[in-house]
């Protein structure tokens, strides 16, 4: 309720002095134009939208200008074939960041009379890539192969199985097939 209030305060004092800055009322604004000296910014708050829009105006049309330039040179197989590494190196990382159950929140089951808890570790630089040429000209398909090793920790109790030093005991192959469009890989 105080910030409603206070907000209309704001606005009345926003009103009032903006009509005493300004004590003759325009009949009709079309006839009277502003002059250049007014539409400058007055308020701090409109100085700012101002040299943010400015701002997003140039950055906008470097990256306009900046997008161009890359499109005009086409790319080797290899800079192709480096931008699929680079992009599986990133996929990977982000992966392992973010699997479950990780390290950090494994999953934990009773199996008989033990606790066994478990969780996936990725290794972000163990993986292999191999690109194809797609039907487009220009196109690929870009294929990733990593392993998820699962790792598994025993113990009597819950807490046992989560502070155990845990073993592999298995892994699964995986395949993760990825497009370039000619600009980019997309997944």
């Amino acid at each position: 309720m105080s910030k409603l209030l206070l907000t209309a305060c704001f606005c009345l004092f926003l009103i009032s002095g903006c009509a005493e800055s300004n004590p003759e009322p325009m009949a009709n604004p079309e006839n009277n134009p502003v002059p250049e000296e007014q539409s400058t910014p007055n308020t701090p708050v409109e100085q700012t939208n101002k040299a943010k829009a400015t701002h997003k105006e140039k950055s906008t049309h470097k990256e306009k200008s900046t997008h161009k330039e890359k499109s005009h040179a086409a790319k080797s197989e290899a800079q192709i074939k480096s931008e699929l590494n680079s992009t599986a190196s990133h996929l990977l990382s982000r992966a392992s960041r973010t699997i479950t159950p990780s390290k950090a929140n494994k999953a934990v089951r009773l199996v008989g009379h033990e606790y066994e808890a478990r969780y996936i570790h990725i290794d972000p630089k163990a993986y292999s890539t191999h690109m194809v040429p797609a039907s487009k000209a220009g196109t690929y398909n870009g294929f990733v192969n990593y392993s998820e090793q699962i790792y598994t920790c025993k113990g009597k109790t819950k807490a046992e199985a989560l502070s155990a030093t845990c073993s592999p005991t298995g892994s699964r192959r995986m395949k993760e097939m990825i497009f370039y469009d000619g600009h980019k890989w997309n997944y």
